[in-house]
């Protein structure tokens, strides 16, 4: 991976993306509107109704 991976020949990604490494883009969008705050509230109870697969 280039050292200079945002300005680099070969990021591809979108201009809005190329500050990301390309092994960070499915976190960083699955983050955005996220309500949880942490990892582990997901397995709290109240928090059971947005866990749902990502085929969906």
């Amino acid at each position: 991976m280039p050292k200079d991976w945002a300005i680099s020949a070969a990021n591809q990604l979108a201009k809005s993306e190329h500050f990301l490494l390309p092994q960070k883009l499915l976190s960083h969008y699955l983050s955005k509107g996220n309500p949880l705050k942490d990892e582990d509230a997901w397995i709290k109870a109240k928090y059971s109704s947005l866990d749902i697969p990502l085929e969906k």
